[in-house]
């Protein structure tokens, strides 16, 4: 690991150090006619370590210098989009998400929910037969009967997927209809923003912006037509792919248990084809139809495949600044140069107005 210095002309203050030790040098502060006569009699622990009060100055001007040079100790390689995609996937969490007719077999008790949240898993993060999404802006946007941003555009993959991970239907009946024009609405209004973030010289450039659009039913919630915030999409050259996901059986089963009956209820499933065709052909992208869980992986991968761009910019490193902040360097975690600095200055003055007060150097 290469340690690099922002001002590495500083480091040539090295070379004042003596000087600025001779300079503090401190002197007798009697004056005797003839010391020499000392010289044999006993020393005490403190006589034969009076060095120590001067070594710690001097270590502390060479870390004083040293953090003057800003030392740059490379961290984890950070993936930087210069020619990339901004993707707000977008994700129906309404009550009929509860359904467990789109598992595989092995997997019958998994709700559409669960086996969404699989799959686009590893839409970001890869695996499957999915390669994954490192140098793409990613973000997230669950509705219900309300859309929230449940994670912004970001690079931080990591904890992207801890959030789609973590993704439940809600608790409260009122909370589990489909506004599925809020939902678009808001991840419209996403994208936008990177637009807005990324206007200065050398910030990032997105390619394309794309919505990711999924869900089993019906917009019967919300303020915004899902048509117009296609429109508003397409209007800002945003391109959204829609899918519907659910069993072609006409009813599906939950796996909720009615707390009347006892039973699991059963509901009508649904998808509004057309809406999510049309809100498709106004953005210039593609809609599909998933009706197990296979299929969805197809389709995953299919716009995997359609939304691809070259990146420009090769990964960096995150560095850290030595001087002000913690960093890591032959596998441990070391405090901040300046820190170090004063805890060594603290203990020299400490000790010069104690055991070695009246020692001279």
């Amino acid at each position: 690991m290469t340690v690099q210095f922002a001002h590495p002309g500083a480091l040539f203050l090295l070379l004042l150090v003596p000087v600025a030790m001779l300079l503090f040098r401190r002197r007798p502060r009697i004056a005797f006619p003839a010391v020499s006569e000392l010289a044999d009699g006993p020393r005490t622990p403190a006589a034969r370590l009076w060095w120590v009060p001067a070594a710690l100055r001097s270590a502390a001007l060479v870390v004083l210098v040293i953090a003057v040079a800003r030392p740059l100790v490379p961290g984890a390689r950070r993936s930087v989009p210069r020619d990339g995609i901004a993707i707000m996937l977008v994700v129906d969490r309404s009550g009929s998400m509860d359904a467990i007719d789109y598992a595989d077999p092995a997997d019958a008790e998994m709700t559409r929910l669960e086996v969404v949240r699989d799959v686009v898993t590893r839409f970001v993060a890869g695996g499957g037969g999915l390669p994954g999404r490192p140098d793409d802006l990613i973000g997230l946007v669950a509705f219900g009967t309300f859309a929230d941003t449940l994670a912004p555009l970001t690079l931080d993959h990591r904890h992207l997927v801890r959030v789609v991970r973590d993704l439940e239907i809600p608790a409260m009946e009122h909370e589990r209809a489909t506004a599925i024009g809020d939902g678009l609405a808001l991840a419209v209004e996403r994208l936008r923003a990177i637009d807005r973030a990324t206007d200065g010289e050398g910030d990032p450039r997105i390619r394309s912006r794309v919505v990711v659009l999924l869900t089993d039913g019906e917009n019967n919630a919300g303020i915004v037509d899902p048509v117009v915030a296609a429109d508003v999409a397409g209007t800002f050259g945003i391109r959204v792919y829609t899918i519907g996901v659910g069993s072609d059986r006409g009813f599906a089963t939950l796996r909720s248990i009615d707390p009347i009956t006892g039973r699991r209820q059963r509901i009508r499933a649904s998808i509004d084809e057309a809406m999510l065709r049309r809100i498709a052909d106004r953005t210039g992208g593609r809609s599909f139809l998933a009706t197990d869980r296979a299929g969805l992986e197809r389709i995953y991968a299919e716009i995997d495949a359609l939304e691809r761009a070259p990146i420009t910019a090769p990964p960096q490193l995150d560095f850290h600044e030595a001087a002000i902040h913690r960093f890591p360097l032959g596998g441990r975690t070391w405090p901040p140069l300046v820190a170090v600095a004063v805890v060594l200055i603290a203990v020299e003055s400490l000790l010069r107005t104690t055991r070695f007060g009246g020692i001279a150097e």
